[in-house]
């Protein structure tokens, strides 16, 4: 039997093309088609994720480790549709753009070109969206929070994206129970656990991933009834982390999580994944 949020996301984004059959160059600039995976001048590769409409956030009893920043449930619109990175950008992406390895002789790592890139600080990603869009000619910057778990949940109402049960989520993604408890005190390979329903691999787990936004923990209350790309700029130093991570409990792993830290702040776990907007 077919699940239901695959069926959903089949509607939503048509036939998603396999990874390794993404032979369209995305400098050659090709028609947006959601669900087509493009890669861009540096081999890195991106899904095409249409506008729509979801509950950001989590309302009544839903979710039982949910907090205060995460409610209430509100209906977010994002109006424009984008390519968004397949994986978390990897060390040697990272390497390409920035001439720099800030994770190299580092506790906790464990080097490789297809690991997922750590010790990133939302400076170092941001620095790293501006030269990347510098190199490539094209927009690129960090996801709004909103478009991350728009991204994340793909179409799924549940706690995870996969459902709503902590048990399977070693299947998708590594963190505490599988990783760290398991001696594996690393960021690991990207896309070794099956994707979402939109494509993307290792939204839950892996490393911690920055936003644009500014934490405000209160955000969600000064919302109404439909918000259209929100992106908060203020009221705090500190920038939004999404995700959870090899060293995090599965309940930081949950679609709806916020995390947070300075904008300063690079840590062993902590990395991030690109947008780049469609024209």
């Amino acid at each position: 039997m077919v699940d239901h949020r695959i069926a959903m996301a089949r509607i939503l984004l048509g036939a998603v093309t396999t990874l390794g059959s993404a032979a369209t160059l995305f400098a050659a600039d090709p028609p947006f088609k959601p669900g087509q995976v493009v890669s861009n001048g540096i081999g890195m590769k991106l899904i095409a994720v249409p506008a729509g409409e979801f509950m950001q956030g989590v309302s009544g009893d839903q979710d039982a480790e949910a907090i205060e920043s995460e409610r209430p449930a509100h209906r977010v619109k994002i109006s424009k549709p984008f390519y968004f990175g397949v994986y978390e950008v990897t060390q040697k992406e990272y390497r390409t753009v920035m001439s720099d390895a800030p994770w190299a002789g580092r506790l906790y790592v464990q080097e490789g070109d297809a690991i997922a890139a750590s010790y990133v600080s939302w400076e170092d990603a941001t620095a790293f969206c501006k030269k990347l869009t510098e190199r490539e000619r094209k927009p690129y910057r960090l996801p709004t929070e909103a478009e991350w778990e728009y991204t994340c949940r793909a179409g799924a109402k549940t706690v995870y994206s996969f459902g709503d049960k902590e048990s399977r989520l070693g299947e998708f993604g590594w963190y505490t129970e599988n990783a760290d408890d398991a001696g594996e005190k690393f960021a690991h390979l990207v896309g070794r656990k099956p994707p979402n329903s939109f494509g993307l691999y290792d939204m839950h787990g892996n490393v911690y991933e920055w936003c644009q936004d500014v934490f405000d923990e209160n955000a969600y209350g000064k919302r109404g009834d439909l918000t259209v790309n929100p992106l908060v700029t203020s009221g705090s130093p500190n920038r939004v982390n999404r995700g959870g991570s090899w060293n995090a409990a599965a309940r930081l792993a949950r679609s709806s999580c916020r995390t947070w830290n300075s904008p300063r702040y690079s840590l062993f776990d902590i990395g991030f994944r690109v947008v780049c907007e469609s024209r």
